[in-house]
């Protein structure tokens, strides 16, 4: 299960530190002198920085919906093995008759 949720951070990560890195190329082969010839407010800078935060909200949001997912999968498997020991348990009284159905 853990090396599940290390590929889904790395595929979901991937585009943004892709496009981070070929962005820091891209300003390393200007001539310009790097970074402060380039403001914050640049597509060069927000574009890689919107993408990575937008990749890492939508992975916490898969990972938390994962999460959830398996927490009621794992009620709902205690709540039935619950229900099996109590069924266990009244067969096993001398007194148990089972309900007729309507």
């Amino acid at each position: 299960m853990r090396w599940g949720r290390i590929a889904v951070w790395v595929l979901a990560l991937l585009p943004s530190v892709t496009l981070g890195l070929l962005t820091v190329q891209f300003l390393a082969s200007l001539d310009a002198p790097w970074p402060t010839g380039y403001s914050v407010s640049s597509g060069e800078i927000l574009i890689p920085a919107g993408t990575l935060l937008v990749s890492t909200v939508g992975t916490i949001s898969i990972w938390l919906a994962w999460r959830k997912e398996r927490r009621d999968s794992r009620e709902s498997t205690l709540k039935i093995q619950q229900l099996e020991t109590q069924v266990a348990e009244l067969r096993a009284t001398t007194s148990f008759t089972p309900p007729l159905a309507p």
